[in-house]
Formats: structure tokens, C-alpha cells, sequence
């Protein structure tokens, strides 16, 4: 009967199914009910970055889904990119999966709460369904450990993707940028994205600022200057915010510069 409730409470907020690609291309689809039944499912408490408490989660591990899925192979690619219900496409790097534990949760614990999230950063409530990533470690609590976009929800397809990394080839020679081009890669490709030799970086929205100061200014909190901006803020118990805020726009300035050069 619990069971029966839990895929009620689901199908009545996601009817259709979960897509599996592999560069791009199709591999496999599942509906959801039969995607959980697949799987052993726990309860789970973690901190949750969004709502900065601790919740309690029905889940299923990553792990043992891309095994399912894609087989072994899958840990011979470089990122998984995450489609959201809402058109939001963060790429997490595989490596972060290797290393932490990590789950997709399908609902609360109590069943008969709504699988819903207050995002306290864009203060808004947003429905979590039909799939949220969770990171959850015994010894670390991996909600200040791991960017805020590495937490998507509303999935509905995963891709592996195994490209030749564009944005490692856009790391500087000159190492005064190099710190920048680090935390860039941490904090902001997942939405950011860069690639090497285009000048599409000149039209991100992080340089129309008129100079670095004010990128800087936003950066550390992006609603101060632009209240409408959905732009996360840098943690704010990370230490040297300021100083972190500063490599960033370095690097951004300096990629600008060179790729001006460059297409001259």
C-alpha cells in the first residue's frame, strides 16, 4: 500500500519518461514506476543546499543506475549533462561521481508531503520531480562541498558526453589566471559554458559589465545589482569569497582579451 501511494503521489506529477542518451544519441528509455522498481530503494537524511535544513528523501543510487543503464563503460566518459523539466542543462563531471556518494531522489520519506523545494537562493518554491540529484557523505557535509548546480531536480534525461574538454584547453599560460580558470570550472561552467577559439564568451552575461569591480560586485552577489538574476551567489561560508570573486574575473577578463587577439 505505501508503495502504491509513493507512485500515485509520482505519476500524479510526472506522466512521462526518463530518457538515457549517450553522445547525444538515444539509448534507452523507462517510465518511472518500473525504473524504481528496479532498484533498492532507501531513506535518506541529508543537508540540503537549497533549503539549508536537513530532509529525508526515498532514493535510489547513481551508481547502481548507470550501471543498469550504460554498463561499466559509463565511467570511461568525462561529464553527465542533466536535463530539467524547466530546460536547465548542468553538466557534472564524472569524477564527482566516483569520488562521493550520490543518489536521485524521487520523494520525501513521508510520501504525503509534496515533492516540492523552497530554493531559498532564488526564494521561490519549485517542484523537485520527477528526479533530484543528492550528494550525501558520513563524514562531510557535501551541501558546502559541492556547487548548487551539481544538485539539478526535475530531471528527466541524463547524457554521457566524452568530449575532448574545450574549457581545459582555455586554461591560461600566464599562472597569475590560473586559480580563476579552476574556480570557473568548479562554480560556473555548468552554466557558463566556454569554448576554445569563440568569441561566445564575449556575449555572456557575466561581461556586460562595464569593469571588472562591478564583475566582481556581481559575481559576489548577483541579485544586489540585478534582483531578477537566478545566478547562485559563491558559498557564503567559503573562505576568501572576495578574493575567489577576483580570480574569476581575472580569468574572465584576460580569456577576453585573448580571444579578441585571437579572431583579429
Amino acid at each position: 500500500m505505501k508503495i502504491a501511494l509513493v507512485f500515485f503521489l509520482l505519476s500524479s506529477t510526472f506522466a512521462g519518461e526518463i530518457s538515457f542518451y549517450k553522445e547525444s544519441v538515444l539509448f534507452k528509455k523507462n517510465d518511472l514506476e518500473s525504473l524504481i522498481q528496479k532498484f533498492e530503494t532507501r531513506d535518506l537524511s541529508i543537508n540540503d543546499p537549497f533549503q539549508s535544513t536537513r530532509l529525508t528523501f526515498k532514493v535510489i543510487k547513481v551508481k547502481q543506475l548507470f550501471h543498469a543503464i550504460y554498463g561499466r563503460e559509463w565511467k570511461n566518459f568525462n561529464r553527465i549533462r542533466f536535463t530539467c523539466a524547466d530546460g536547465f542543462q548542468p553538466e557534472v563531471p564524472i569524477s564527482f561521481f566516483l569520488k562521493y556518494d550520490s543518489f536521485l531522489a524521487y520523494s520525501y520519506s513521508t510520501t504525503k508531503k509534496p515533492f516540492r523545494i523552497f530554493n531559498r537562493s532564488e526564494n521561490k518554491s519549485a517542484s523537485l520531480a520527477p528526479l533530484y540529484l543528492i550528494w550525501a557523505s558520513p563524514k562531510k557535509n557535501l551541501s558546502q562541498l559541492i556547487p548548487p548546480s551539481y544538485w539539478p531536480y526535475q530531471i528527466v534525461a541524463f547524457d554521457l558526453i566524452s568530449f575532448k574538454d574545450p574549457f581545459l584547453q582555455l586554461k591560461p599560460q600566464n599562472q597569475n589566471f590560473t586559480k580563476g580558470h579552476e574556480l570557473y570550472q568548479k562554480y560556473c561552467l555548468s552554466c557558463h559554458q566556454l569554448k576554445k577559439n569563440s568569441l561566445e564568451i564575449l556575449n555572456s552575461k557575466l561581461l556586460v559589465k562595464e569593469n571588472q569591480n562591478k564583475l566582481i560586485s556581481y559575481i559576489l552577489n548577483p541579485r544586489l545589482s540585478k534582483p531578477e538574476s537566478e545566478m547562485p551567489m559563491l558559498p557564503l561560508d567559503a573562505k576568501d569569497r572576495k578574493e575567489m570573486a577576483q580570480d574569476i574575473a581575472s580569468f574572465l577578463f584576460y580569456l577576453k582579451e585573448d580571444l579578441v587577439k585571437k579572431s583579429k
